[in-house]
């Protein structure tokens, strides 16, 4: 079965269909998604975060030592630089990225916003 399985919560992963130029599997269950390609494919998605990220929030945020479901290596937590609330996994071995749902979404609506926020230094981030 080449099917690939959430680190998460064990359901398979489908890749989906979509516009642009990177690879993203989404979980059934938890709404997972994870990027092979790691943070650049993540940037190609926040253009079209909405309709890739239709999960809400899952509280696997609490899982952890997750194994990344390519290569099995124990992934790393990360932290947003620019949104110290959004946590996610990566893999030091093959660069893959995982986020949960809702992260995506949430990281495409700091890009426009906020960083025009900070660029004014109307927040204190």
């Amino acid at each position: 079965d080449m099917r690939m399985h959430c680190p998460k919560c064990s359901s398979t992963m489908n890749v989906l269909d979509h516009p642009g130029d990177f690879t993203v599997h989404k979980c059934g269950s938890c709404s997972a998604l994870w990027f092979p390609e790691g943070s650049a494919g993540v940037t190609r998605a926040l253009g079209v975060a909405r309709s890739i990220d239709t999960g809400s929030e899952s509280g696997f945020d609490q899982v952890r030592d997750i194994q990344c479901p390519e290569c099995k290596t124990t992934m790393i937590k990360m932290v947003d630089k620019q949104q110290h609330h959004i946590h996610f996994e990566s893999c030091g071995s093959c660069g893959g990225v995982l986020l949960d749902a809702g992260e995506l979404d949430d990281m495409s609506e700091f890009t426009l916003l906020e960083r025009i926020q900070q660029a004014l230094g109307l927040t204190d981030a």
